[in-house]
């Protein structure tokens, strides 16, 4: 799946669920579901998400659904996490890496 297809998509999620925001695994979840059932409202559980392995190919991998969210919240300033405690961990995540790296913040 190409990127700015996966980037779209998870603009979209984060336009539409604002608690996936807060949460990588939930926005995968709505992700993939979107791409299976892009009629259905996201309200089914994982058990309605089984695929064969060959239809794998048609999803993204879950590395790329996160990257394109750290993107779109982190360079652009958009559809930013909405609870207090995952901005501030993300925040020292942020400080963490920029140490280890030998950047400056």
């Amino acid at each position: 799946m190409k990127l700015l297809k996966v980037k779209k998509l998870v603009e979209q999620a984060l336009e539409q669920y604002e608690p996936a925001r807060n949460d990588d695994r939930l926005l995968v979840f709505i992700i993939l579901h979107k791409i299976k059932y892009p009629n259905w409202p996201c309200a089914c559980g994982f058990k309605n998400l089984m695929v064969r392995l060959k239809d794998l190919k048609k999803f993204p991998s879950f590395e790329a659904i996160i990257r394109a969210r750290a993107k779109i919240q982190n360079v652009e300033k958009r559809f930013l996490p909405t609870d207090e405690t995952v901005r501030r961990r993300r925040e020292q995540q942020k400080k963490y890496r920029a140490f280890v790296t030998g950047e400056s913040s």
